[in-house]
């Protein structure tokens, strides 16, 4: 049924992303046990994965390498921005979850995307960790423009900010 209400990006805006908000809720009201909010979530990833896939454009003039936190492991959100950024034209490199700052420099030096995504909807913790975590992603992006979002991302968003990067609090937009 959610493939009649439009394109990918419109899928999962409102339908996956609604539904993942309310099985995380479900979940911490313990109506949920950790299988059935691993198993909701384990196929809307590979459904929205799939997306990502086929809406990768052919010849893209930019690309946008994406990754998680180094302890960040949900990865639906980083997949939505994928989506969207793949709809507006751009390749997208996935690292995917629990990326550390080393192996994102990695992967720069490699890659030399446009710019780097990073997802975070749980925040560091302890939290006094956020501050030097956010200094070595920093450090791995150099000169790469980078943009931070997330569930958590208000959490750091001070030292987020702090340190050159673009903070996305709420849905990007077209």
């Amino acid at each position: 049924r959610a493939a009649c209400l439009g394109s990918a990006t419109v899928i999962f805006e409102r339908v996956y992303a609604p539904t993942l908000r309310r099985v995380g809720d479900l979940w911490h009201q313990g109506a949920l046990s950790v299988a059935q909010e691993h198993l909701v979530s384990g196929l809307i990833t590979d459904t929205v994965r799939g997306f990502v896939r086929l809406l990768q454009p052919s010849g893209a003039a930019r690309r946008v390498l994406l990754a998680c936190f180094e302890h960040e492991e949900h990865v639906i959100g980083m997949y939505g921005v994928a989506m969207r950024l793949a709809a507006w034209g751009v390749r997208v490199i996935e690292l995917g979850a629990r990326t550390p700052p080393d192996a994102l420099r990695d992967a720069i030096e490699k890659v030399r995307p446009d710019a780097v995504g990073l997802s975070l909807t749980v925040t560091p913790t302890p939290a006094e960790r956020a501050r030097p975590l956010v200094e070595a992603y920093a450090t791995a992006c150099g000169k790469t423009p980078w943009f931070v979002g997330g569930a958590a991302v208000r959490t750091i968003a001070p030292f987020v900010a702090a340190h050159g990067a673009i903070v996305i609090d709420g849905e990007i937009q077209d």
